[in-house]
């Protein structure tokens, strides 16, 4: 009797079918997911300056209101890494 693969494997052959199968499964679903995005977002029109515009917000939001709104304190008000490391243990340890 002859096998049909070449390796040995410690799972049966049904074993070995089902994986083989759920895994199938579950790259059909990614290609098609991928391909419905792909073709949604390459078809849109007003959607495409939409997301421009959703982009560009949150590029506002994180990067030019970080700067404006949240200094770096402990630079400002520390001169050396041993400084600002010895204020915020202080900070974290020490009971109000």
């Amino acid at each position: 009797m002859t096998s049909k693969n070449n390796h040995s494997s410690p799972l049966s052959p049904v074993a070995e079918t089902r994986r083989t199968g759920a895994a199938a499964s579950i790259g059909r679903f990614a290609r098609s997911a991928w391909s419905m995005y792909y073709d949604g977002f390459r078809s849109m029109t007003v959607g495409k300056t939409l997301w421009a515009i959703i982009l560009v917000k949150l590029f506002l939001f994180f990067v030019v209101i970080k700067l404006l709104f949240f200094p770096d304190v402990l630079k400002r008000d520390f001169d050396t890494d041993e400084q600002r490391a010895d204020h915020v243990r202080q900070e974290l340890l020490d009971p109000r």
